[in-house]
């Protein structure tokens, strides 16, 4: 296996970098508005703080890929509706709906034998099949967690109520990320990724 270079190895570190921002990097920042202020400045914040990640993300990479656009639109999308319609129950439902989606997506396409996640994320990892199929379900069911279980804080708690368990729920979601890096470590393919499965590019 050949080393990778330095040049990618920024590469590969930017990658993940940007797609850690925009996953948890404004989420935070909503959680610990909310502390200091209130739901509608902290879903302000939210979206603001979301499109600045995105351009910035543009600016370094040259490009946006499809799921951190789909998951940043959508957060800018139901942000909006929450600061103009003064509904915080815009942004709540967002992730019922984001993760029910998506896992759904994950699911019904491996029961057609699709790999939805490696089409999407394919030029960041380079592991095999198996690693893909298994990391899909995973992923698939537990996103189908995140939406049922915020279902049940957005129609049963307040807002106030909603917003601890979103703090707890990030730091599962954390947890559960970052697991899965030892899949992908055990089922990176070797003449394509680094230790940890991230796809090696040619210069």
């Amino acid at each position: 296996m050949v080393a990778p270079s330095p040049k990618n190895k920024t590469r590969e570190r930017l990658g993940l970098l940007f797609n850690l921002v925009v996953e948890f990097g404004p989420l935070v920042l909503f959680l610990v508005m909310f502390e200091f202020f209130n739901f509608q400045v902290a879903t302000i914040i939210l979206v603001v703080t979301t499109v600045v990640v995105m351009v910035s993300g543009y600016v370094v990479q040259k490009r946006i890929a499809l799921f951190p656009l789909f998951a940043s639109g959508s957060v800018v999308v139901f942000g909006l509706a929450t600061i103009f319609l003064k509904d915080a129950n815009f942004i709540i439902i967002k992730d019922s709906l984001f993760y029910g989606i998506f896992g759904s997506i994950i699911i019904v396409s491996l029961l057609m034998n699709r790999l939805v996640l490696k089409d999407l994320f394919f030029k960041l990892f380079a592991i095999s099949d198996r690693g893909w199929k298994i990391v899909s379900w995973r992923w698939g069911i537990f996103m189908i967690l995140l939406a049922v279980s915020n279902e049940i804080f957005r129609i049963g708690f307040s807002e106030e109520i909603w917003v601890r368990y979103k703090t707890y729920a990030l730091f599962v979601l954390f947890i559960f990320s970052a697991y899965q890096m030892l899949l992908s470590r055990k089922e990176r393919t070797l003449d394509k990724s680094n230790a940890w499965g991230f796809r090696i590019f040619p210069d």
